[in-house]
């Protein structure tokens, strides 16, 4: 079982999951089935700012430690909009 650290616009921000999934393709459909990412948001993990380009990607483990460099969680999984706004709609 895995415990990974979900940031997201959706539901609320912050939420901790545990899951069995070992794969992005799995995490990405169980995150969908809660409601906590969209087919427009990328994937970053925290602990190596490195995101998930393929389905079959391991997840990594162990990587969430705390002051005390106890393992805490897997990973912080943060989801951010690919698309956003510009906010450029000027009427002059």
């Amino acid at each position: 079982m895995r415990k990974i650290k979900v940031f997201t616009q959706l539901q609320g921000g912050i939420r901790e999951i545990d899951t069995q999934a070992n794969t992005w393709g799995e995490l990405k459909t169980e995150l969908s089935s809660l409601g906590l990412i969209t087919s427009d948001m990328k994937p970053l993990v925290k602990e190596t700012q490195s995101s998930f380009e393929s389905d079959s990607a391991p997840l990594p483990e162990g990587l969430g430690k705390d002051v005390n460099n106890n393992s805490t969680h897997d990973f912080t999984l943060f989801l951010t909009a690919t698309k956003t706004k510009s906010g450029n709609n000027l009427n002059l």
